[in-house]
């Protein structure tokens, strides 16, 4: 399963994205300051990218690892998103499965068929409330923002939202909204 991270520049260390990369070897994607960034790398090399961001910028960090779709730069998130009535396009990351795509197309992933379905289709907010509605983890770059959809749901690694407890430092940790109990029991 991909892994999406969200939090400030300087909460990012090189243990962390060494992990992840570790853990979804099939490519880095990036958002920070408007600018989105993605490709088949190591660890180093996104240190580096991000060594240029500065400390206090919101930053979204996404390592895939393939269950739909070829190992390619080209299936790296973020996936560009037009937004209806905007100058700017959105960028979108993805954590999960979608029912999307053509069982022949075997080069395209389910989140790049899910980009290319939402582009120019709705404004910001409208896309937002939409993938909050759809399974999986989402978070979306825009402009300056870094925005992770239903992000009550997410974990706490450290100071950074993780989109699922790959990186809890505690094996079997649960989130939050899973320490209550169906029933009764703690």
């Amino acid at each position: 399963m991909c892994i999406i991270l969200t939090g400030l520049r300087s909460d990012f260390s090189e243990s962390i994205i060494e992990r992840a990369i570790n853990l979804n070897p099939h490519g880095i994607g990036m958002f920070a300051n408007g600018k989105p960034i993605k490709g088949l790398w190591k660890p180093g090399w996104v240190m580096r990218w991000l060594s240029n961001v500065p400390h206090d910028s919101r930053v979204i960090f996404h390592a895939r690892l393939a269950t739909h779709g070829a190992v390619s730069r080209a299936n790296c998130h973020p996936f560009e998103v037009r937004i209806k009535r905007s100058k700017h396009s959105a960028y979108l990351f993805h954590n999960g499965c979608l029912p999307l795509g053509s069982p022949g197309d075997k080069g395209r992933s389910d989140s790049a068929h899910l980009a290319e379905l939402l582009s120019g289709r709705y404004t910001l907010d409208q896309l937002i409330d939409l993938l909050g509605t759809i399974n999986g983890r989402f978070a979306v770059g825009y402009r300056d923002e870094a925005i992770a959809i239903n992000d009550h749901s997410w974990h706490e690694v450290g100071d950074l939202l993780a989109s699922n407890g790959q990186l809890s430092p505690i094996v079997g940790i649960r989130s939050p909204w899973q320490w209550h109990s169906t029933t009764g029991d703690i």
